[in-house]
């Protein structure tokens, strides 16, 4: 375990990683978005170079404008505000505002 890193933000983040993140790896690389440029290989790894995380981070940007309904409004927003909603949803229920808290998800 790493001391100081803000691990309840990442436990919330982690419901977003497959729907966000993931999605936009695999679209990408299935949408030949990356070429072999965009990547180096340094001590047997294979690294994104500069200009592959500017693409990847264009791609990340647009999938966190995409609209997606709420499970629990039952209205549609973005990614982007989605993840806010969340957010504000487990401050409220660390407060005691609200009696359940449940993580994001997709179906």
């Amino acid at each position: 375990m790493k001391y100081g890193r803000p691990s309840l933000a990442l436990d919330v983040m982690e419901f977003f990683r497959q729907p966000i993140v993931d999605s936009v790896v695999l679209t990408a690389v299935n949408n030949g978005v990356f070429k072999e440029k965009d990547f180096y290989q340094y001590q047997d790894v294979c690294y994104l170079s500069e200009k592959g995380r500017k693409k990847f981070l264009a791609q990340y940007e647009l999938r966190k404008k995409d609209l997606v309904t709420h499970p629990r409004f039952h209205y549609r927003l973005s990614y982007e505000r989605t993840i806010e909603l969340q957010f504000r949803l487990l401050g409220k229920y660390l407060l005691g505002e609200v009696e359940t808290y449940e993580g994001f998800r997709i179906r």
